[in-house]
């Protein structure tokens, strides 16, 4: 994996923080799609030194999981599935983290009832189900067309990110996304998702396009996290959708957004967070 890439990811700890103040500390914690272990080695750090189970399924990014978290003696980690390791049954509560590893388990809605029950439904009381995830696209609001007013320094940015990346063409979630832009004296007008996509890329470099490509997409949107958890007893600590900690810094320093009839409007949200407890 690349280095400059593993630094971009460890940047992004920030909203991944959310998280640990819904965490029983009291309880072992996995954290599923544990990657480089940079939420392994906040949770593993708490003064409390809770267990935690670190699962990571790619074998390469494994390898790098298990060198950051080697000095841990409360860590363990797993080159496995979270099917594999939520099998047995369990006498004791326990914490499950899902930092932007949900959207890959599932390949499309119909099956994230069934995959969600099969996992959860039967954790002892008290257990806590920990998400963080990307947002559900919508056809119709991502392909609404918005522009980015640029200052100079964005404005060369968008062109550097256009010319690297204009002919590409790929589908997810059902979605067929291209590459349709115009870019009109200082302001790039493009659909939604592609304003957003070029956002993040100009924040967390061209590697993040290549390897994570519209990844603040996800499959389910905070009713459907809420119906299924609700159908299995779980209480809800936590569910709401944010803009990544940082962006608010730094996105206004690139421009401002606006709608067809030139009317500034907010920043997309980038990530949904969820915390549920088990009745």
């Amino acid at each position: 994996m690349n280095k400059k890439y593993t630094a971009i990811m460890e940047d992004g700890v920030n909203d991944k923080r959310i998280l640990l103040q819904f965490i029983n500390w009291n309880n072992p914690i996995f954290d599923v799609g544990g990657s480089t272990g940079v939420l392994t080695f906040e949770l593993a750090s708490h003064r409390g030194h809770p267990i935690v189970i670190s699962v990571e399924p790619d074998k390469e990014t494994f390898e790098v999981l298990q060198r950051n978290t080697e000095t841990f003696n409360n860590v363990k980690v797993v080159n496995d599935t979270i099917q594999k390791i939520l099998e047995p049954k369990r006498d004791m509560p326990i914490n499950v983290v899902l930092s932007s590893v949900v959207h890959h388990m599932i390949k499309h809605r119909g099956e994230a009832y069934a995959l969600l029950t099969r996992l959860f439904s039967d954790l002892p009381s008290g257990s806590r189900v920990l998400i963080r995830d990307g947002v559900r696209p919508s056809s119709h609001r991502e392909s609404e067309r918005i522009g980015l007013v640029c200052n100079p320094m964005s404005l060369n940015l968008a062109k550097e990110f256009f010319k690297r990346f204009g002919e590409w063409k790929f589908s997810k979630n059902m979605m067929n996304f291209n590459m349709r832009y115009k870019i009109d004296g200082c302001t790039v007008w493009a659909e939604r998702w592609l304003l957003v996509e070029m956002l993040l890329t100009i924040t967390w470099g061209a590697e993040s396009m290549i390897r994570e490509c519209c990844e603040h997409y996800t499959i389910l949107g905070l009713n459907d996290y809420l119906n299924i958890f609700k159908s299995m007893d779980y209480n809800v600590l936590y569910a709401e959708a944010i803009i990544q900690p940082g962006y608010y810094e730094y996105l206004p320093k690139l421009g401002k957004l606006i709608n067809d009839h030139g009317y500034e409007i907010p920043w997309p949200f980038t990530n949904q967070i969820l915390a549920f407890e088990k009745q």
